[in-house]
């Protein structure tokens, strides 16, 4: 229950302390947490095992070398600042140009733990070269990946010296990723590989099949799920919701809440503990629900609903993808007329229908939430929409379309702080 102590902030977590002092960065640009962009990848369990990162394009340099190295600079200083927070304990993974990875090699002691680094983009070097910069980051303790384009087709050899192989094709077509993975396999003789940029779980689960280890992109969209029968947990919490919305006497509510004693503990647990700071304990749930109140008790149990008498790999993975929905989309319509819990609900709620494996219209003719925030979900255009579509394309591997921030009256610069905002507010809440 310690990461709900996280969910009620106001503010996004704080900074995270400060680089060791090998990790100079020039006086040029000054770090920010809006420049660093992270991808979660998963495995073939749905957890998320590692998170890829690189830093945003930036005009800050005229020299292509200096231009590489104080972008490799930041982002290294970035990473760490993430790392030694604590609010990131997975793997470490970069993704580098070519170019900038003997540069990379020089930087190692500055790394923070281990860390693979797939490299990609033009070769500069002839293969003989190629495999020198291979063998060196190795013996500099990193795990060595590659992304899988024509020059490296052509010089097939060198996958014998990488760990990570990255694909990403061009078409979906299974017949295509099917060959690709298998002669990815065959050249590398082991190692493991990454397919990247999916754009549906169904995309994501034929990587699966075809033998993937890692998975990243768009994996919850475009759900196929068959009409099922609700749990009777989401059930009671959603009556429970129905009620709080409907101004039910908090003593009613308390009746309600005695029948499910696990929930009961739940509740009088967060409520003592120390994110709320209460100068004496609450013993009854009466008093409990009093000192939450009706936004933050309709908040915690919305949380609720993510939780499980049985839980499975897929149901941290979703909750921590829900809630980065729900907080972008929050800090996004910040400065707009529509309510914050609204943009809030409607990012939470918008992977519920994967959490219970049952198609959205049928989630959406039982969910207890506002009418703005169902139409939202089944479809309809609402103010919250754009905010929504946003939130749903800051997923993707790519940057998100200029027509998407238009229609958030956002600025790319500022989503990007926005967005990594979000994401340290979600780690931190849930390492918590």
């Amino acid at each position: 229950m310690n990461w709900f102590s996280g969910l009620f902030r106001s503010r996004p977590a704080p900074d995270a302390p400060a680089p060791p002092p090998a990790v100079a960065v020039a006086a040029a640009v000054t770090p920010d947490k809006g420049l660093l962009r992270r991808k979660p990848v998963y495995d073939r369990h749905w957890r998320i095992v590692a998170s890829t990162f690189t830093v945003r394009p930036l005009p800050h340099a005229d020299h292509v070398h200096d231009h590489s190295q104080l972008d490799l600079e930041i982002l290294l200083y970035e990473v760490t600042r993430l790392v030694q927070s604590g609010h990131y304990s997975g793997q470490v993974w970069l993704e580098l140009p070519w170019e900038r990875a003997a540069l990379l090699a020089d930087m190692a002691e500055t790394l923070p733990g281990p860390v693979t680094v797939i490299l990609h983009g033009e070769h500069q070097l002839d293969a003989s070269a190629s495999r020198d910069v291979l063998h060196l980051l190795r013996k500099k303790g990193l795990k060595v990946g590659v992304m899988l384009d024509g020059w490296l087709n052509q010089h097939a050899t060198l996958l014998a010296d990488v760990q990570l192989l990255m694909i990403s094709p061009a078409s979906p077509d299974p017949a295509l990723l099917s060959k690709l993975v298998a002669n990815g396999r065959s050249a590398m003789g082991g190692g493991e590989i990454w397919l990247a940029a999916v754009d549906s779980q169904e995309a994501a689960e034929a990587g699966f099949q075809f033998g993937v280890n890692y998975v990243s992109g768009k994996v919850f969209a475009n759900p196929r799920f068959t009409p099922a029968k609700l749990p009777g947990e989401f059930i009671k919490l959603n009556h429970v919701l129905s009620q709080l919305r409907q101004g039910a006497d908090f003593s009613l509510l308390a009746n309600e809440l005695k029948t499910d004693p696990v929930l009961s503990v739940r509740l009088l647990r967060y409520v003592n503990s120390a994110a709320l700071a209460l100068p004496n304990p609450v013993h009854s749930l009466e008093q409990a629900l009093a000192v939450l109140g009706q936004e933050k008790l309709y908040r915690w149990l919305s949380l609720l609903l993510f939780s499980s008498s049985n839980p499975q790999p897929l149901d941290a993975t979703l909750l921590e993808a829900a809630l980065t929905r729900a907080r972008l989309m929050e800090l996004a319509g910040a400065g707009s007329t529509i309510s914050s819990d609204s943009l809030y609900l409607t990012g939470l709620f918008s992977l519920l229908d994967y959490l219970l494996r049952v198609p959205r219209r049928q989630l959406l003719e039982e969910l207890c939430a506002p009418a703005e925030v169902i139409d939202t979900l089944a479809g309809r255009q609402t103010p919250l929409t754009p905010f929504l579509l946003l939130a749903e394309a800051a997923e993707g591997d790519a940057e998100v379309d200029q027509h998407v921030l238009d229609g958030c009256a956002i600025e790319r610069e500022a989503f990007a702080r926005l967005q990594f905002d979000a994401t340290l507010w979600v780690l931190a809440a849930m390492a918590g």
